[in-house]
């Protein structure tokens, strides 16, 4: 199977699974979906997500930056941050969404994710920060809990 066709194939599982955890601050819902996708030719596994942000709101929204923090097997947690997300700043019109596909490969068998989102509301300029659940995934298993 090409890579093109696997990918979109996990995407639409992703999708249609319906596993997401979510939280909503102010207007902006972000809902994350995780799945273990695994590769029996490496100790690594790799973990692909979907993040779909929703306005709630009456505003237009601009996503400016995102931050993760990442924890594995209890070690000293790392960040991962920068400008929007997937090359991209994403403008969410009022009653509508955008999502995006991501993935982390990992080598702990236990990891642990959270992260914030900042939007700016192009009216007002003001700045919205969007945190996330904390997200425990467990890597034999697929499993993972929400904090």
């Amino acid at each position: 199977m090409n890579e093109i066709k696997k990918v979109n194939e996990i995407k639409k599982f992703l999708r249609d699974e319906g596993r997401f955890f979510s939280q909503q601050t102010g207007d902006i819902e972000v809902a994350i979906n995780p799945t273990l996708i695994h590769n029996a030719n490496t100790s690594k596994k790799m973990w692909i997500y979907c993040v779909i942000f929703t306005n709630f709101g009456k505003e237009t929204y601009k996503l400016l930056s995102r931050k993760w923090i990442v924890q594995e097997n209890q070690s000293t947690p790392h960040e991962i941050s920068g400008n929007g997300v997937v090359g991209q700043n994403p403008v969410i019109a009022p009653q509508s969404s955008f999502e995006y596909f991501s993935h982390i490969i990992v080598d702990g068998l236990t990891t642990a994710f959270s992260g914030e989102f900042v939007f700016e509301n192009l009216s007002t300029k003001k700045l919205l920060a969007a945190p996330t659940n904390q997200i425990i995934l467990v890597n034999d298993t697929d499993q993972f809990t929400v904090n």
